[in-house]
C-alpha cells in the first residue's frame, strides 16, 4: 500500500476501528458479561483480531486474574496481551529466533506502562482507588485500554519489525545462553 495521504489516513481509520471495537469487547465481557481482567481481554483481542482461540486457550488465561490468582502481581490484561502476541508471533520451531514476539513484548510493556503507569495489578488497582475510581469501576479502564494496546502492537507489528534495527536483535535477552 502506498504511503499517500489518502492511504495513510485509511490504515489508521483502520486502526482506530479496530481498537474502538477491541476495547468495547473488552468492557463487555468484564463489566457486562463479568469475565475477569485476563478472560475478557483474550476474548476481545481474539474476536477482534479474528483469531478465533479454543475455549482451551481461552481459560489458560484464567489463572492471571488479579495478579496471578489474586496474588496482585504482573496484570492480568499484560498476561493476556504476551499471550495474544505468542499465538501470532511466537517462534514453532526451536531453530528459529525468539526476537521478533520478545520485540513485540517488550513493545507492549512499553506502551502499556506510558498509557497505565504500572505492570502490578495491585499498584493498578491503588492508583485507581487513590483517584477515587469507585470499586465497583476498578480496573475498567485498564481492561479497555490495555486491551487497545494489545491490539495496537498487533496491528503496528510489521511496521515495528520492518524497523527493527541489528542492535535490538544483538540486544535482545537470551536467558539460556551461557555466559
Amino acid at each position: 500500500m502506498e504511503n499517500t495521504p489518502a492511504a495513510v489516513s485509511k490504515k489508521e481509520a483502520a486502526r482506530e476501528a479496530l481498537l474502538a471495537r477491541t476495547g468495547e469487547l473488552a468492557i463487555h465481557y468484564y463489566q457486562e458479561l463479568g469475565f475477569h481482567c485476563p478472560e475478557a481481554t483474550i476474548r476481545a483481542c481474539s474476536d477482534a483480531l479474528g483469531l478465533h482461540l479454543s475455549e482451551e486457550v481461552i481459560r489458560a488465561a484464567s489463572g492471571f486474574m488479579g495478579g496471578g490468582g489474586g496474588m496482585g502481581e504482573r496484570c492480568g490484561v499484560m498476561e493476556a496481551g504476551c499471550m495474544i502476541l505468542s499465538v501470532i508471533f511466537a517462534r514453532v520451531a526451536p531453530f528459529q529466533e525468539p526476537w521478533p514476539n520478545n520485540y513485540l513484548i517488550r513493545t507492549l510493556h512499553s506502551r502499556f506502562m506510558e498509557k497505565i503507569t504500572c505492570l502490578h495489578c495491585r499498584d493498578i488497582q491503588a492508583m485507581e482507588e487513590r483517584e477515587g475510581v469507585d470499586e465497583d469501576c476498578l480496573c475498567h479502564r485498564t481492561v479497555v485500554e490495555g486491551a487497545k494496546i494489545i491490539a495496537g502492537v498487533v496491528f503496528d507489528a510489521d511496521e515495528l519489525l520492518k524497523n527493527v534495527t541489528e542492535a535490538d536483535i544483538e540486544n535482545d535477552p537470551k536467558p539460556f545462553e551461557d555466559e
